[in-house]
């Protein structure tokens, strides 16, 4: 299995992709630029060179994206994926028809090779579970019955027979009670009355 490497170039918050040439093998479909390993090579020197070599541009090959493996039917090869930042020179199409800079979100707009492939579904950010101008909608009556049930549980809590608030549910932390449930004022410790969880009429 043939190793070759890749570049993810960004700039601008946008990627360079390259298209084939036609008469190439795999022509007309995109790919991240770069080229096979030669012997004694490393990936990053390899890319760095090929770089050089298809656009006369200078580069400095960064961190590792993650790998690929397709089996074409001229050759098997494993696609080791880089980051790359472009120094300096300006691009020129040595090795290929066209080359763009693409958003993200638009690179499965693209035929890419089949090696390409995971690596521009990594690179494409996952859609929001629901769109950002999205509402929620209710069935007609949902709003006010939920408005209803609502009141009708806070009109069942006990009032503080000395504050006229509504009194909320606590759990006891003191033996022989711990555990048990007892109605309490809110304004506690100014308030200390409280009403057993079973009886809400008559304050302790």
């Amino acid at each position: 299995m043939k190793q070759v490497t890749a570049a993810v170039i960004e700039k601008e918050g946008k990627i360079l992709i390259a298209q084939r040439k036609k008469e190439d093998t795999l022509g007309g479909k995109w790919e991240f630029p770069g080229g096979k390993l030669e012997p004694g090579e490393t990936p990053e020197v390899c890319l760095r060179r090929e770089l050089m070599e298809e656009f006369g541009v200078d580069t400095k090959i960064g961190a590792f994206v993650c790998s690929s493996k397709f089996e074409y039917k001229h050759l098997p090869i494993e696609l080791l994926v880089y980051r790359a930042e472009h120094l300096s020179g300006e691009f020129k199409l040595n090795e290929h028809d066209r080359i763009e800079w693409v958003v993200p979100a638009d690179l499965v707009k693209y035929d890419f090779s089949s090696a390409d492939i995971p690596v521009v579904n990594l690179l494409v950010p996952a859609p929001p579970p629901f769109k950002i101008d999205e509402k929620l909608v209710m069935p007609d009556g949902m709003r006010a019955e939920l408005e209803a049930r609502k009141k009708a549980l806070a009109d069942s809590d006990p009032v503080c027979p000395d504050c006229k608030v509504r009194m909320v549910l606590r759990i006891s932390q003191r033996a022989p009670a711990a555990g048990s449930k007892f109605w309490g004022c809110p304004n506690y410790p100014k308030c200390r009355a409280t009403i057993p969880f079973e009886q809400k009429d008559k304050p302790v």
